[in-house]
């Protein structure tokens, strides 16, 4: 349990490969397995768990995603 929002850890894990794809969702891009801009744009994980990415973060990830490579 913690007291701070998800935008301190988002800023704080930045660095370590971490992006906010939606106002609930902090993920890892190592783990990032696909990325699909269908039906609004979602994420394959590695375990297979499918996340929708928010329509004004999309292009952050993206930009986020070439940066990683």
């Amino acid at each position: 349990t913690t007291s701070k929002n998800l935008k301190y850890y988002s800023e704080i894990l930045s660095e370590y490969s971490f992006y906010r794809i939606h106002s609930a969702t902090l993920i890892n891009l190592m783990y990032l397995r696909k990325f699909s801009k269908s039906i609004g744009g979602y994420v394959i994980m590695e375990d297979g768990s499918e996340l929708s990415v928010s329509k004004n973060r999309k292009n952050g990830l993206l930009e986020a995603l070439s940066l990683n490579s």
